[in-house]
């Protein structure tokens, strides 16, 4: 008899893997990534200077935002990565806030735009649960603000469930294995095992094991959801070979980024 694994929490996996987050995403390229996010800003008339960065871990991306020009408050579901994003030197002009996607805190301002690095809105389960995170963030920001999210595209799932990915950075070794969900489907869930390998000071590796369920939702899905929660889709961009283009290749582009506006103020 094969036993079915206990479904862990969101919160329960990335409390687990605080302590070796800066580590394991401690890879090349990283503020570069991050500074499309800001870019893609940019380029749809920059509404302002306030910025939610939403599933901000350890405050790796609020600082590079931060060092951008940008007055930014990170947020986060696992208080442990709010702990150590708190402690660090570099984020003292940051404010970081515990909370959920779908049930964003109360902050003493709105925002002018917002941005979601990572794979945050796949851990949603349904287009039920992206339309309630969607209109959390809506309700978080002014009339005319930017809404910036990245999704990764059926033919990164399909490529995740056909063999493990090996990912290598400086002083951490990532495995992530889809493998168990194959075949994929689009739209459907894929169970992501992640085995993260970091260097200790004492010479030694440090393991920790955590799995990530994760959904694909398909373009017209998060089109659906964007309308259904109040925000004007601006364009979707795919990228390759690390270069974005317009439109969206689900099959082979790596990444979909989502541009979304909420209406102007009338009267």
């Amino acid at each position: 008899m094969v036993e079915t694994p206990p479904v862990v929490s969101v919160l329960d996996t990335y409390e687990k893997l605080a302590e070796v987050y800066d580590a394991v995403t401690d890879v090349p390229g990283y503020s570069q990534w991050m500074k499309i996010f800001i870019d893609l800003i940019e380029a749809h008339d920059r509404p302002g200077d306030r910025l939610l960065d939403l599933g901000c871990g350890t405050g790796k991306s609020s600082v590079v935002f931060n060092d951008l020009g940008y007055q930014t408050t990170g947020v986060d579901i696992s208080p442990a990565m709010i702990k150590i994003a708190r402690e660090k030197k570099e984020m003292s002009s940051i404010d970081f806030v515990v909370g959920d996607l779908c049930d964003l805190p109360d902050f003493p301002e709105m925002f002018d735009a917002a941005t979601a690095a990572g794979e945050q809105f796949h851990y949603l389960d349904d287009a039920a649960a992206l339309r309630s995170a969607l209109r959390s963030v809506r309700s978080r920001l002014r009339p005319g603000g930017l809404l910036v999210f990245e999704l990764n595209t059926a033919g990164t799932f399909a490529t995740l469930c056909a063999a493990p990915a090996v990912r290598r950075g400086s002083g951490s070794v990532v495995v992530l294995d889809g493998t168990a969900s194959a075949p994929f489907a689009p739209g459907s869930c894929v169970e992501v095992a992640m085995d993260s390998f970091t260097e200790a000071t004492d010479g030694m590796w440090r393991h920790v094991e955590t799995r990530h369920p994760h959904r694909h939702f398909p373009h017209d899905e998060v089109a659906a959801a964007l309308s259904a929660s109040g925000f004007e889709l601006v364009t979707v961009y795919g990228i390759q070979g690390g270069k974005l283009h317009e439109g969206l290749d689900e099959q082979n582009d790596l990444k979909s980024f989502y541009v979304a506006r909420t209406p102007e103020a009338t009267g």
